[in-house]
């Protein structure tokens, strides 16, 4: 599971979009192919799980360890950054195939915030949301905005159901 993130401006167009997914053109044994892929990897908030083999399972089968797509050979994890779900402890998940790898959260936390720069006004570019607050604006949780940030203004009550209406985030 990746984040796709769109920046738009007021008139709705497209600024920038971080974690895009679509073709790509690449070489596989001696072919050219067209596979759909993220398209800017390095820049995309990706939740993986990534499966390895330690040294001696590698050892063992003639392979080299670390990641590796030998599903039945794999007996560890290299990286495993999925979000957990409501109701995360670390004590309850620290066992092997549960615990977050290249990861921490924190008990209780099944969110991840990510910090993107957005394109334009300087005054948005150091404006921080929570995820809880992200969540709730991109929802319409009105209680929620009103309760933890206050009343908003006819302008931007318009601006979240014109984005609602869209969807576009």
């Amino acid at each position: 599971m990746w984040v796709n993130v769109k920046f738009y401006n007021s008139s709705g167009t497209l600024l920038k979009e971080i974690g895009k997914y679509g073709p790509k053109k690449d070489r596989v044994l001696g072919k050219n192919v067209t596979v759909p892929t993220v398209l800017d990897p390095e820049g995309t908030r990706v939740y993986e799980i990534l499966m390895a083999m330690s040294e001696t399972q590698a050892k063992a089968f003639g392979k080299k360890p670390g990641k590796s797509f030998f599903f039945v050979l794999n007996d560890t994890i290299a990286k495993d950054n999925r979000i957990p779900p409501q109701g995360f402890s670390q004590a309850l998940y620290d066992q092997p195939g549960l615990r977050p790898v290249g990861a921490t959260y924190l008990d209780g936390q099944y969110w991840d915030d990510t910090r993107y720069h957005i394109p334009g006004s300087a005054a948005l570019a150091e404006y921080q949301l929570s995820g809880r607050a992200k969540y709730a604006i991109t929802q319409g949780d009105l209680n929620w905005i009103n309760e933890n940030v206050g009343e908003l203004t006819q302008k931007q009550l318009m601006f979240i159901y014109k984005r609602l209406e869209r969807e576009a985030w």
